[in-house]
């Protein structure tokens, strides 16, 4: 079958030629660093029109892009995931090299927006984005580097400043997921604030965005073969987004005036067996959060010995007092862990000097990708085979005996978040993988202080 074929080795090497050239004359970003960070880009452009075009001209592939892979052959994704990796690493090496964007083209001034984004370094590519506003003569460009301006706003905690520019004239007809997206930051954003009635009011409108566009996939799913699964997995997608927002701006709240919120949610999503199925789930979000706001302000409870990888001397919160303490508990079977990593790991890298130390916490688990093992062999395994496969940069600790740490912090999930404070107590409490705006923010504020 056509739609079936690999893309070619001479495919994949026409679409790399094609990302090293042409790198835009008068640009006056020339550096090494640049010119890597700028042939890494075309790279991954070239990629993804070829992406692209594979997706609209497979049926298979439009209903469900991710079956892309499949399509590669092996040294293709190798190659593939080079240029993905060269992006990332490239982008910040290159943005620690700008800051004034006097004098740059309309071009740098995109690519230094796209390296900051890249390098989590957000208030460069907000810098750029500005510069770049009074370039642009199309009224729907304008529009679209407006509402970038304000979703970097927002990321930065700026949250008013995000919503003075975006106004209604910036928003209208923009895709409802991506404005019920934006809304959903700005409420989780005012939550932590504990700005409550700025919170609840984006949530609504975040609910009312998010809830017409599920509105719109079930249409689009009508009469389909598989309708009944797909509308599963829509729904459940919904309940999802529905949970956590509800959650962040109710958790703000005190019990007492959450039945007000609960009411005028409810109204918005208007699907009472939705509702219902997200009562429960909601119920039990607030009451493990209670208990996480039980632990706060208590000292931090030094951990038992540790088998150490990554540092020359056993670690202990004794020994880094003074210090922000960002604990890590996981395990390797742990995805979701997996994907809090590369956070974690530009954490490090920005805050390092600031006065934050992470640290990782995990236990011995007899097995390692479904091997069973004894501890001096998952001990090897874990400095030679997973910490360099992850890039886990920061400090390990394998508790030699048991897991009272975990019992003693609480830990009912993993990965299980961490942050102590200058002066040894326990200030910042998250389970899940989620929510890394919200512990970015909580370190920096602890660092502050």
């Amino acid at each position: 079958m056509m739609y079936m074929k690999r893309l070619s080795g001479i495919a994949i090497a026409m679409l790399l030629l094609t990302g090293t050239q042409s790198l835009m004359a008068q640009s006056n970003l020339t550096s090494d660093a640049w010119m890597e960070f700028k042939a890494y880009m075309k790279s991954y452009d070239s990629i993804q029109t070829v992406f692209k075009q594979l997706v609209e001209s497979d049926p298979e592939l439009e209903k469900n892009p991710s079956l892309i892979q499949t399509k590669l052959s092996a040294e293709d994704q190798k190659r593939i995931n080079e240029i993905y990796q060269g992006v990332g690493t490239s982008a910040m090496t290159a943005i620690e090299e700008i800051d004034d964007m006097e004098g740059l083209t309309f071009e740098d001034l995109r690519y230094v927006k796209t390296a900051g984004i890249g390098a989590r370094k957000v208030d460069k590519a907000l810098k750029a984005n500005l510069a770049m506003i009074p370039l642009v003569e199309d009224a729907d460009s304008v529009k679209a580097l407006k509402f970038d301006t304000a979703k970097m706003y927002a990321y930065l905690g700026k949250h008013d400043q995000a919503a003075a520019t975006a106004v209604p004239d910036v928003t209208e007809d923009l895709p409802h997921e991506e404005l019920g997206s934006f809304y959903a930051s700005m409420a989780r954003g005012y939550a932590q604030k504990e700005q409550v009635a700025k919170a609840q009011r984006y949530a609504l409108d975040a609910l009312k965005e998010l809830t017409t566009y599920v509105e719109e996939q079930k249409a689009l799913l009508k009469g389909t073969p598989d309708e009944e699964n797909e509308v599963g997995l829509v729904d459940r997608y919904a309940i999802g987004q529905y949970l956590e927002l509800v959650f962040q701006v109710a958790s703000a709240m005190e019990e007492e005036n959450r039945k007000d919120f609960y009411t005028k949610a409810q109204e918005t999503i208007d699907d009472e067996k939705t509702w219902q199925q997200l009562v429960p789930a909601l119920d039990q979000r607030l009451k493990e959060a209670a208990k996480e706001e039980e632990a706060l302000n208590k000292p931090a409870p030094e951990w038992p010995e540790h088998d150490w990888i990554g540092t020359e001397e056993s670690l202990s919160l004794e020994k880094l007092k003074g210090k922000v303490v960002l604990i890590d508990f996981f395990a390797t079977w742990c995805r979701p862990c997996i994907v809090a990593f590369p956070y974690i790991r530009n954490w490090q890298k920005e805050y390092e000097d600031d006065g934050l130390v992470v640290v990782g916490l995990t236990n011995y688990q007899g097995s390692y990708k479904k091997d069973k093992v004894t501890p001096p062999d998952e001990f090897e395994r874990m400095m030679n085979d997973f910490i360099p496969e992850h890039e886990v940069t920061w400090p390990v600790g394998i508790e030699s005996n048991g897991r009272q740490a975990f019992l003693d912090y609480g830990v009912r999930g993993i990965p299980h978040l961490v942050l102590v404070g200058r002066e040894g107590k326990i200030r910042y409490v998250k389970t899940g993988a989620g929510q890394f705006e919200q512990t970015e923010s909580k370190i920096k504020e602890l660092l502050a202080e």
